[in-house]
């Protein structure tokens, strides 16, 4: 699952881009504001601004951790089941809010394991 490794809105205010700044001069809108409060994924549009403002590679924001793995998807593919390796073994972590992308990259990877 790809995860935030940073805390974007602490950092960009410590490069000094307020929440205010950001919305004053157009660089982030108030919905992308709220995804980054909620450690929700963002557009790359969006991850494109960041990287610019903070100087930096979206690697060093975001990360992929293969110790979580979607078992099941609603059928609004909105919400999944998460599963995260613990071990030997998978436990149960909780049914929450998938971002697209990510759905997207789980389909690709069944196709790719089953070939």
């Amino acid at each position: 699952m790809i995860k935030y490794k940073i805390d974007a809105l602490q950092t960009l205010k410590d490069a000094g881009y307020t929440t205010y700044k950001l919305r004053k001069d157009k660089l982030l809108g108030e919905a992308t504001i709220q995804k980054l409060r909620e450690c929700e994924l963002v557009s790359w549009d969006n991850m494109n601004t960041i990287c610019k403002l903070l100087n930096c590679q979206p690697g060093d924001i975001v990360e992929y951790n293969p110790d979580y793995r979607i078992v099941e998807i609603d059928e609004d593919e909105r919400y999944g089941l998460m599963l995260r390796h613990v071990g030997d073994g998978w436990k149960i972590d909780g049914y929450s809010e998938i971002h697209p992308t990510f759905i997207e990259a789980e389909k690709v990877a069944k196709k790719i394991s089953r070939s």
